[in-house]
């Protein structure tokens, strides 16, 4: 992100959180954002006051997990096989335009998902990264389990339409989408 940018950004963040100071996303996009200008410090403080009031804030666990250099086992115990846990993660780094992170999130799924891989090309297309394999190999995922229900699966699922043609599965969860959200 640009540094003006960032900086309008921080701004209307801490403007948000004086009338909502428990805003758990808002402030993981803070730390986000304080670790950009290298506040480790305070980034770290805000990080540990989110945990507290919420000890399911993955994001912030995991933000936190990277801040202090430390493998990210005990969260992804907590966040168990969750494909959705995942994936909503990865939605809010991507939301607060950090799609690296919203990559890696998807990284430390254990779990083998079509949705998986369909987002992380997403993103992956996102920072200008090669996705290509990445698209393959979401079409040679089993889809045993496999129920997208989020609406911006919508997104990701026309967006892997249009890019790997031969990829039947993402036009059949699609459909399937569509018809649940008519």
């Amino acid at each position: 992100m640009p540094s003006q940018r960032l900086e309008t950004t921080l701004y209307e963040v801490k403007k948000s959180l004086v009338k909502n100071s428990h805003n758990i996303k808002a402030i993981v996009l803070l730390a986000q954002i304080l670790l950009q200008f290298n506040c480790e410090e305070d980034a770290k403080d805000k990080l540990i006051s989110n945990i507290c009031l919420d000890p399911f804030d993955y994001c912030s666990k995991i933000v936190l997990d990277n801040l202090l250099c430390k493998d990210h086992s005990e969260t992804i115990t907590l966040m168990g096989n969750r494909i959705s846990t995942y994936i909503d993660c990865a939605i809010d780094f991507a939301e607060y335009g950090f799609y690296q992170n919203a990559i890696d999130v998807l990284d430390l799924c254990p779990t083998q998902s079509p949705m998986i891989k369909y987002y992380k090309a997403y993103y992956q297309n996102n920072i200008g990264q090669d996705n290509i394999a990445t698209l393959k190999d979401a079409a040679n995922c089993c889809s045993d389990y496999c129920f997208p229900n989020h609406l911006e699966d919508i997104i990701v699922l026309s967006y892997t339409i249009e890019n790997n043609h031969s990829d039947a599965n993402a036009l059949y969860y699609l459909s399937c989408l569509r018809y649940d959200k008519r």
